[in-house]
């Protein structure tokens, strides 16, 4: 409709278009089409392009290339198989201890679909049936033989040594079974500050390469939702964030971390912020705490209020000593969300400093967060104040 009108009456056959012959059903045209020639020619092409994709599978395999290199199309491991992860070995002393290193593999191979990670727990359980200390490290030959007795398919080590002024992290994927090598990872950073996105880079090729898709890899941790201009603070803020509440990171490891953040964004107020408690809970230099703190409230305006709130209520406790003002604006918080988790453990650390011990362990358990470290104990601390030393244990 609308368009221009077929020409009519001038005798002449349209073109054929392709597959209009065969629609025709005409015999002479299908005779034509399927003869022997055809067929021999066609039955060889189609075993060619076979052949092609087969010896290019098989090429992609052996030389690591694309998804027929994985492990898992290799068949060494299936989805959901169990993996044991060694402790890495560290030869570069305190600037890059083993345990950072570790942990913050261990944390991104949790967050993988495709492998399961045995939990420590169940590591400590295992060494204790080999009779081993589970407080020591986990060497490769110690993980090897773990893996064979609890049914893992392979096992991850590896080691971080000093190169220059920097550091070389090498990881290794073992066969649980002979412990033979099936894939090795190297990965380089420059100094301490770049530690965390080389370990970040080399869970990225570990995951890989069991047969993680390469989205899933990318889209495994969020950044947090916080105020800088600076990409790499927000990083290491976010390395941080998502590790100490569980456990995950050491204190001062965690308070060095946060440092480095605000040196990168010196405007950054939920870090400051963040670096003042870290100081609080773990110990350190009580000016680095004070300071930390006031810098967070000198640029909290650039805050939403209910961060604003957090970040008053811990500088009065911290600074001012103003524990009714730091109560004024915990309570602020929970009258904006009463499931604030954050607003009801600060709440309830100052109410036990006044002796509130019963109130205290009626808001903690308002909200429980038992996999955070810091709500667990506020508990244990109020529950103990109320002489109930059976619970608190």
């Amino acid at each position: 409709s609308g368009g221009t009108p077929p020409e009519q009456g001038d005798g002449r056959k349209p073109p054929i278009q392709s597959g209009e012959a065969l629609q025709e059903g005409s015999p002479n045209s299908l005779r034509a089409l399927l003869t022997w020639r055809r067929a021999f020619l066609g039955g060889a092409l189609a075993f060619g392009a076979l052949a092609i994709a087969l010896l290019a599978f098989g090429v992609m395999r052996v030389t690591g290339i694309g998804a027929p290199a994985t492990l898992m199309a290799q068949g060494f491991i299936e989805e959901g198989g169990l993996v044991v992860l060694a402790d890495f070995e560290s030869t570069a002393g305190s600037s890059a201890p083993s345990d950072l290193v570790t942990e913050a593999l261990r944390i991104d191979l949790e967050q993988s679909p495709t492998l399961d990670l045995m939990d420590p727990r169940a590591v400590a359980t295992g060494l204790a049936r080999m009779v081993r200390d589970p407080n020591e490290p986990l060497s490769e030959d110690v993980a090897l033989e773990l893996a064979t007795r609890e049914g893992a398919e392979v096992v991850v080590s590896g080691d971080i040594g000093p190169v220059g002024g920097g550091y070389l992290l090498t990881g290794r994927i073992l066969a649980a079974e002979d412990g033979r090598l099936l894939a090795t990872f190297r990965e380089s950073a420059r100094d301490s500050t770049q530690l965390i996105d080389a370990m970040d880079a080399l869970s990225g090729k570990i995951r890989s390469k069991m047969g993680e898709a390469l989205r899933s890899v990318a889209a495994s941790e969020a950044l947090s939702d916080v105020t800088t201009n600076s990409l790499e603070a927000l990083r290491k803020f976010t390395y941080v964030a998502h590790r100490e509440p569980r456990g995950a990171i050491e204190g001062p490891r965690a308070v060095q971390v946060m440092s480095e953040a605000v040196a990168l964004d010196t405007t950054f107020a939920e870090a400051y912020r963040y670096l003042s408690i870290l100081v609080s809970n773990y110990g350190g230099s009580i000016q680095l705490g004070t300071e930390a703190a006031i810098q967070a409230h000198r640029f909290r305006d650039r805050l939403s209020p209910r961060k604003q709130l957090l970040v008053e209520g811990h500088y009065h406790t911290t600074v001012t000593g103003d524990y009714q003002q730091a109560a004024r604006a915990f309570r602020g918080l929970v009258e904006l969300d009463s499931l604030d988790g954050t607003a009801t453990t600060n709440l309830a650390d100052i109410l036990m400093y006044a002796g509130d011990y019963d109130e205290a362990e009626r808001l903690l358990m308002s909200t429980p967060r038992p996999e955070l470290n810091v709500w667990s104990w506020n508990l244990v601390a109020s529950l103990s104040g109320q002489q109930k030393y059976a619970e608190a244990e």
